[in-house]
């Protein structure tokens, strides 16, 4: 692995992580914050991907927005933004030279954004267009409509977030400015900046353009929003072709400790070419093209889904492959071949991630943000390295002892169908 990050905290609370990577001529930058849509309030429902979009419309310094991105695209560098419940982040790759104006362009972004009203207007029209295509896309529509019935009440993932027709419609300068105030604070963000031989610069440059940045205290995790209940929803298209089959199960957070034996399940069940269902469904009887199991954790809940896409005929069939494959993996274990093909798969992945200056940054960027005090990229390394066989199969037992929520699209579907193949 490579050497340990170096982190500095600013007097407003903004933590600064220089991540040493040696041999590079560029600088990766990701400045990500607890910003996203997990603390919007029902009326405020979309607007921190709304803030998203205008924070690269002018600032105070750079009113001209062609001028303010500029900074970076006209000196050979590259942006990207996106936006999460849990999480904004900002990112910006640039040549070691011309590194300054990152720090400017930064630090304008998330301290002077101008929010005019002409801007407000024309982005209501671009992300209304954004929903739009999310609507004509029957997998996300289908994905949009589920999460009111998979998440708990109340729950802000039971909602888009991207936000509603209603919410988008409403959102203007007087809302966005005292979510922005709240939000936008050293207290809730982190800088990672990765590069070669240029520590003292970054700190130094850090300091310069973002101590201006409020405190005003940090944003908490909220939990409870995945319950361990069953639950069904079913959608019907009369256009669909290939159904979409998912069967989930609530699982360890990100960093807990049951988090990374689960990493190694979720490998051996659907998560490669060799994989249980991979081998069962497609390769074996040839129901699916596409069939996986993916494990989604975060700060406040964590899954395991298997998802499949098969011919409507098959959905029952398919169910009951997957519940096979789940009781037997439950019941007797992953083998030790799979256990040591997994983990050499897991070490060539960090291997590989190791090697990207970009990913690195962001690594261990969200390290620091999910305050996981003293760990790094290598010592979440050495948890994955120190999982046993005996830790996986307990864990599956875990997991698997809890209740499936069950999503089916398809051209004609009811819930009764699904439970009925899926069976007590």
């Amino acid at each position: 692995m490579s050497e340990k990050p170096i982190i500095k905290t600013l007097e407003n609370g903004l933590r600064v992580i220089y991540v040493p990577f040696e041999g590079i001529d560029s600088v990766n930058f990701r400045l990500v914050g607890r910003a996203g849509g997990l603390w919007e309030k029902p009326k405020e429902y979309g607007i921190a991907h709304y803030i998203e979009h205008l924070a690269f419309d002018g600032t105070e310094k750079y009113p001209d927005p062609d001028i303010f991105r500029g900074l970076v695209e006209d000196n050979g560098g590259f942006l990207y933004a996106h936006t999460s419940f849990f999480e904004v982040n900002y990112q910006v790759k640039i040549i070691k030279e011309e590194m300054e104006k990152a720090f400017d362009f930064l630090s304008q972004q998330v301290m002077h954004p101008l929010f005019r009203e002409e801007d407000i207007e024309k982005q209501r029209t671009v992300i209304m267009q954004e929903y739009t295509t999310h609507l004509d896309n029957p997998l996300h529509s289908f994905d949009l409509n589920s999460q009111k019935h998979i998440f708990a009440p109340g729950s802000r993932f039971q909602k888009p977030l991207i936000g509603t027709v209603e919410t988008l419609q409403k959102i203007n300068r007087d809302a966005i400015k005292p979510y922005f105030d709240k939000n936008y604070v050293g207290d809730n963000f982190i800088l990672a900046i990765c590069g070669s031989g240029i520590e003292k610069e970054s700190f130094a440059l850090a300091t310069k353009y973002f101590s201006g940045m409020k405190s005003e205290g940090k944003n908490e995790y909220t939990f409870g929003h995945y319950v361990d209940e069953s639950k069904v929803y079913t959608e019907n298209n009369s256009e669909i072709k290939q159904a979409t089959v998912s069967i989930s199960y609530p699982a360890p957070t990100s960093f807990a400790n049951n988090s990374y034996p689960v990493k190694y399940l979720n490998a051996v069940l659907g998560g490669s070419f060799m994989s249980r269902l991979f081998r069962e469904i497609r390769q074996n009887r040839g129901l699916a093209y596409y069939v996986q199991s993916l494990y989604d954790s975060n700060i406040s809940f964590g899954t395991l889904e298997a998802i499949a896409q098969v011919e409507p005929k098959n959905i029952d069939e398919v169910i009951k492959l997957i519940k096979t494959e789940m009781i037997k993996i439950s019941e007797k274990g992953i083998t030790q071949q799979e256990f040591d093909r997994t983990k050499k798969g897991i070490t060539s992945t960090f291997t590989f991630s190791n090697e990207d200056p970009g990913k690195r940054a962001s690594a261990e960027g969200n390290i620091v943000l999910a305050d996981r005090k003293g760990e790094t990229y290598s010592t979440i390394f050495d948890k994955y390295m120190a999982v046993t066989l005996e830790d996986v199969n307990r864990v599956t037992k875990e997991v698997f002892s809890h209740h499936p929520k069950f999503r089916v699209l398809s051209n004609k579907i009811t819930d009764e169908q699904v439970l009925n193949a899926w069976g007590s």
